[in-house]
């Protein structure tokens, strides 16, 4: 699940990126408004590439010991990550109704 939302958090970034060929978006860039966009897309990627690894080595049970541990570590990442995509998705549809009605 992670891997997933983990590419469409990736997808919804090149988007983004994509939209600053727009002159109004790339002005408003340039004034920092888009920031919050752009921060939300790296936070869920962040959080989404931290629960991968931890998931790995769960499965593998490297190490035993700590697995109490590593589970709640992979839901904290993971439901922070899920609670930021969310949040990414609003802000990417709050930016696509910005480029179609200024661009």
């Amino acid at each position: 699940m992670s891997t997933i939302l983990t590419g469409f958090s990736y997808t919804t970034l090149g988007v983004m990126v994509n939209f600053l060929s727009n002159k109004t978006i790339k002005e408003d860039q340039k004034g920092g408004y888009l920031d919050e966009y752009f921060n939300a897309s790296y936070l869920s990627l962040a959080f989404f590439s931290i629960n991968i690894p931890v998931g790995f080595l769960i499965i593998l049970d490297v190490i035993s010991r700590l697995e109490t541990i590593l589970v709640f570590l992979q839901i904290f990442f993971f439901v922070i990550g899920l609670s930021v995509f969310m949040y990414l998705i609003v802000c990417y549809m709050l930016l696509i109704q910005y480029v179609r009605h200024n661009g």
